[in-house]
């Protein structure tokens, strides 16, 4: 079964990437620039429901970041310092 989906230019992971489990279930989706993540994220527990969400700069974490249980409430949030230039 295929568990990931996306594109490649000039040999680097670019554009939205899906990530599934061997259920078919999605597991993480988010985009890639140079191999790096870029973006908005989205990972997901196993029963299909939001685990966290936040954004990425240059592949590093970035700003608010959202946690969620296995029910879908929202547990904490983090905050992450921009990457440093």
């Amino acid at each position: 079964m295929l568990r990931a989906t996306g594109e490649y230019s000039k040999g680097t992971m670019t554009g939205v990437w899906e990530w599934r489990r061997e259920n078919g279930k999605l597991m993480q989706v988010g985009a890639l620039k140079d191999d790096k993540k870029t973006g908005l994220w989205k990972r997901y527990h196993e029963n299909g429901q939001l685990s966290d969400e936040g954004e990425y700069d240059n592949g590093e974490r970035t700003g608010e970041w959202k946690f969620y249980d296995a029910n879908g409430t929202l547990t904490r949030t983090k905050n992450f310092a921009p990457p440093k230039t």
